[in-house]
């Protein structure tokens, strides 16, 4: 019985794209992050000004926004740490605690906004539509300008030597985050050329509540996937049984594969452990070779320890 342990020498590196693209990404985020943070703050303080929920709601969007951006560039630079022996995985599992974190503060934000909006629904306290209009329509090209610089950023990544899957992780959820935010501004435009035209004053806290939805739901799918990462969970993209069906057909050699442990470090860098019975008259380390493969090519695993075993020793878990 032999045990092997192996893996590319970058798969656990904590960043994969090249210098000049990272260096053109965080940029990109500083730049972002230094606009919402400015019209955060307007929002906040027009919306406190013009009496608006919708602003104050979509200011706290905002606020998820560059949150979001700043945990993204603080765990871009912790993960670049190397390996070390407290840390044998690196750091680049920051990120997803970040998330986590970020989308759990997050739901208590949500709560404030219902309350103060419920609250408005029966106390219905004025509104001034001339001051909330021109302050989401500002906070709507904030947003739009920042969708574009991540667009422009996607784009020029594609040109380089990048991996495809890591940068669309990488700047996908930033990106949706501005477009729900972009409908955030939208709705608080719409509720304040209702309030202008009618003195409705019930679409602001109505709006609000509808925004509330978007920011649980966005708020839902990613405590729901950093949760999956921190308790060790499956890949969804890979099934477990199909993998030991495939090795078994593919490999040459193979007799049994059993005892599958299959977890993420990341969304990026998948892992797995794995028993492999063999049968006699086979070089155990070419089929440690051809199953290592086999994982990079079919499945972009490139962690992977395979314990050998023989039909005659047996499995001594």
């Amino acid at each position: 019985m032999s045990h092997s342990h192996a893996h590319s020498h970058n798969a656990l590196g904590p960043n994969h794209v090249n210098d000049q693209n990272t260096k053109q990404t965080i940029k990109v985020m500083k730049i972002s992050t230094g606009l919402i943070f400015s019209f955060m703050l307007l929002e906040f303080f027009g919306g406190l000004f013009a009496n608006s929920m919708a602003l104050i709601s979509d200011s706290m969007h905002m606020l998820s926004d560059f949150l979001s951006l700043l945990l993204g560039l603080v765990a871009m630079n912790i993960s670049k740490r190397k390996n070390d022996i407290k840390k044998t995985y690196g750091y680049s599992r920051f990120e997803v605690v970040a998330s986590f974190i970020n989308a759990f503060a997050l739901v208590f934000i949500c709560i404030f906004i219902i309350a103060e909006s419920v609250r408005r629904v029966i106390e219905k306290p004025p509104v001034n539509a001339e001051v909330m209009i021109p302050i989401a329509i500002a906070g709507l090209i904030c947003n739009l300008v920042v969708i574009y610089l991540c667009w422009q950023d996607a784009n020029k990544s594609k040109a380089g030597n990048i991996n495809k899957q890591e940068r669309s992780l990488l700047m996908k959820g930033i990106f949706l985050h501005f477009v729900s935010d972009t409908i955030g501004s939208l709705i608080a435009i719409i509720a304040g050329i209702i309030i202008y035209y009618t003195n409705w004053y019930y679409a602001d806290p109505i709006l609000s509540l509808i925004l509330v939805v978007l920011i649980l739901r966005s708020c839902w799918y990613i405590l729901k996937d950093t949760t999956h990462i921190l308790m060790e969970g499956a890949p969804s993209n890979i099934d477990s049984f199909k993998l030991k069906k495939d090795i078994e057909q593919n490999i040459g050699g193979v007799h049994n594969v059993h005892h599958i442990h299959l977890w993420m470090l990341n969304e990026v860098e998948n892992l797995i452990t794995l028993h492999v019975e063999l049968n006699s008259n086979y070089d155990s380390l070419e089929v440690v070779q051809a199953i290592k493969s086999h994982l990079i090519k079919v499945y972009n695993i490139k962690h992977s320890t395979i314990q050998i075993e023989t039909i005659q020793s047996g499995c001594l878990l």
